[in-house]
């Protein structure tokens, strides 16, 4: 768990499609699959 008074210069992002494009970059986010399975999903968090 990252050290809270860091949060505020920690940088997020998110590739729900493992195609290597960054799909979001807040500290939370989501993303809903058209089909039922199992998906690889990469997060990369930064200082």
């Amino acid at each position: 768990d990252p050290d809270p008074a860091d949060q505020g210069s920690l940088t997020y992002q998110w590739d729900f499609t493992n195609d290597g494009t960054w799909d979001a970059t807040s500290v939370t986010a989501s993303h809903t699959y058209g089909t039922s399975g199992i998906f690889t999903a990469k997060v990369r968090v930064a200082d």
